[in-house]
């Protein structure tokens, strides 16, 4: 499986596999192992189709994006802490 990805940067599954092509792509390169070359079926897909399919996932995601609250809004919502009360403290 590693030197299958280090070579053509391909991913090999048994049918029982828990972890998904992504999953091990993480853990691969997450180890530093990188694909020295591409797999050559790669050559046969239309670099145009490949190109507007990214732009199309990068506008999703960029609308997306824009849709959410900022981080400090987010904790405001639904992480605020409970005020603390002190313990032991007479008044």
């Amino acid at each position: 499986k590693i030197d299958l990805f280090r070579s053509k940067g391909r991913i090999f599954r048994f049918e029982d596999e828990l972890f998904a092509d992504s999953n091990w792509v993480a853990v691969l390169i997450g180890q530093g192992i990188v694909p020295e070359g591409w797999d050559p079926m790669l050559d046969t897909i239309d670099l145009h189709e490949v190109r507007s399919h990214v732009a199309f996932v990068h506008r999703a995601l960029h609308e997306t994006a824009s849709q959410l609250p900022s981080h400090s809004a987010f904790i405001e919502r639904f992480c605020k802490a409970a005020p603390i009360e002190p313990v032991g403290v007479d008044a």
